[in-house]
């Protein structure tokens, strides 16, 4: 019972003292989490139209796809994603939309919410909730080899867009997809990681001037890295998918 009763003091006491951690400073400094201004873009629905038009509507056509790629993103869109990986040019863009449409050519985006926070002047942070569902029928540098199994995950895509001249584009996004739970679908395991990831308390994950991601929370030597080689857009891409032969 003495235990007991020093146990339950100790407990108690532990809730009245504070770990010496918080995320105050996030809306305590001189950079609101928001901007206030006019707010007459529909920003949801440009997210959901255009995730619609890239990714759902036009799975075989990537002549079509790559204008909308054009339509919506900037020259210099830069993304960082799964384990961190991070790609800046219109270049390495379409290279990541074939690789996952060679892999996965009937993949397609559920979208199951939308948050917006701008306004029409400064620009709009975005977050899109999506549950993912393809079929492993091609290879893919990460997943490797097709093993025909249908497959489904969860991401969060971060994104933050912007009036280019009279034009609303996106300029940047921090893609937060559930890998560890892909990788498990196919029976492989998660490589490990090349590099840690960058930390910058007190600091938002945009730029609200310019809409880039914050550059304290981009790894120097990655944003440093040599733009890699487009591939070439498989002819599948374009026309039939070949049918899948475990």
């Amino acid at each position: 019972m003495k235990h007991l009763t020093l146990v339950s003091f100790v407990l108690a006491g532990a809730a009245a003292f504070e770990t010496g951690y918080n995320n105050t400073c996030l809306y305590e400094n001189d950079q609101p989490l928001n901007r206030d201004g006019p707010k007459t873009f529909d920003c949801a629905k440009f997210v959901i139209d255009s995730t619609d038009q890239i990714w759902n509507m036009y799975r075989d056509d990537f002549d079509t796809i790559s204008m909308y790629l054009r339509k919506y993103m900037v020259e210099d869109w830069e993304s960082i994603s799964n384990n961190g990986y991070y790609v800046r040019g219109f270049d390495e863009l379409e290279r990541l939309l074939v690789e996952t449409l060679t892999a996965f050519p009937d993949i397609q985006l559920h979208i199951v919410d939308t948050f917006c926070e701008g306004n029409d002047i400064d620009g709009y942070k975005t977050t899109m909730p999506v549950i993912h569902t393809a079929t492993h029928l091609g290879w893919h540098p990460v997943y490797g080899e097709p093993t025909g199994k249908k497959l489904t995950w969860f991401g969060i895509p971060n994104t933050f867009i912007k009036n280019i001249d009279g034009q609303w584009k996106y300029v940047s996004e921090v893609n937060m997809p559930d890998t560890l739970y892909l990788f498990q679908q196919l029976g492989l395991t998660p490589p490990a990681p090349e590099f840690e990831l960058s930390l910058s308390d007190c600091d938002q994950l945009f730029d609200w001037d310019t809409g880039y991601i914050n550059t304290k929370l981009v790894p120097d030597h990655v944003r440093q890295r040599k733009t890699q080689v487009p591939v070439q857009v498989p002819n599948y891409i374009r026309g039939d998918i070949p049918e899948y032969i475990p």
